[in-house]
C-alpha cells in the first residue's frame, strides 16, 4: 500500500494543509478543521516563531495554496460552506445560534454514508448539535461542549476520532474532527489573550502530532486523504477595515 503524499493549502486568514493519497487508493478521508486559526500564526505564512510545528512541518512538505478564503467569519456559516460548497447563506445559515442547515442542500457526509462509508463527526462546539443540521449523514457522532459534561480538550476528540477509524478500519471511513480549543476565550494559560491564543494553537498542534502517531502506529497512515483547514481566522481584538 503507498502512503499518502502532502499537500498544503492557505484561505486567507485560516489556512488548510491536505496529506493526499494516490488517486486509485480512495479509502480513508480525515478533515480536521481549526477554529479561529491564523494563517500568519504558521512559518510558512510569514510567523517569525509560529506555535505549531506540527502544521508547519506539513506545510513544508506540501504543495501550497495561497488564495483560498473563508465563506464568512463565524463557525458554523463557514462550516456550513465548507459542507455544503454553497454560500452559508443560501443554505440557511447566517449565524452560530439559531440557524439551521437546512437538509434540502446536499452535503459531503450523507453522500459518502449512502455510497456505504462510515461517517464520524467529533466536534466541541454547542451550538453545532443534531438541531443545527450540520451533523446530518455521519453515522457516529461526539460533541462533549453540548452534552452535560461539558467541552473536552483536542486530545479528547482526537482519541475518540482513532478509536472510529480503527473500529472501521476495512469499510471507507470518514471522520471529521472540528477542534474549539483555538477559539476565544482559548482553553489555554497565559497573561493576554495573544498569549493565550499563541498556547492554544501550541496545545492543539500537539494534540495533532499525538493523533497522526496514533494513525501511524495502528497502521492508518496509508490510503489516506488528510485535509486540514480552519473555519476563519481571529482578529485578536484588531479593529476592522
Amino acid at each position: 500500500m503507498r502512503r499518502a503524499r502532502n499537500l498544503a493549502i492557505a484561505a486567507g486568514l485560516s489556512l488548510a494543509v491536505v496529506a493526499c493519497a494516490p488517486p486509485d487508493s480512495d479509502k480513508r478521508i480525515i478533515l480536521i478543521t481549526f477554529d479561529s486559526l491564523r494563517a500568519d500564526q504558521l512559518v510558512h505564512y510569514g510567523a517569525v516563531d509560529g506555535p505549531m510545528p506540527t502544521l508547519d512541518r506539513l506545510a513544508g512538505e506540501s504543495v501550497l495554496f495561497e488564495r483560498a478564503y473563508s465563506p464568512a467569519p463565524l463557525t458554523f456559516p463557514a462550516l456550513a460552506g465548507l459542507m455544503t460548497g454553497r454560500v452559508p447563506s443560501s443554505v440557511g445559515v447566517i449565524d452560530d445560534l439559531g440557524s439551521v442547515l437546512s437538509t434540502r442542500h446536499p452535503r459531503l457526509a450523507p453522500h459518502l454514508l449512502k455510497a456505504g462509508w462510515a461517517t464520524g463527526a467529533f466536534v466541541n462546539a454547542p451550538f453545532l448539535d443534531d438541531d443545527s443540521g450540520i451533523l446530518e449523514g455521519f453515522l457516529h457522532t461526539y460533541n462533549p461542549a453540548a452534552m452535560e459534561s461539558g467541552a473536552r480538550s483536542a486530545s479528547h476528540l482526537f482519541a475518540d476520532a482513532l478509536h472510529f477509524i480503527d473500529t472501521y478500519r476495512k469499510a471507507p471511513t470518514f471522520a471529521w474532527i472540528h477542534l474549539f480549543d483555538t477559539h476565544y476565550p482559548y482553553s489555554a494559560a497565559g497573561e493576554t489573550p495573544s498569549l493565550r491564543y499563541r498556547a492554544a494553537l501550541a496545545a492543539a498542534d500537539q494534540a495533532l502530532g499525538a493523533f497522526l502517531e496514533g494513525l501511524k502506529s495502528h497502521g492508518l497512515d496509508e490510503d489516506m486523504l488528510l485535509i486540514l483547514t480552519a473555519d476563519h481566522g481571529e482578529g485578536l481584538g484588531a479593529a476592522s477595515e
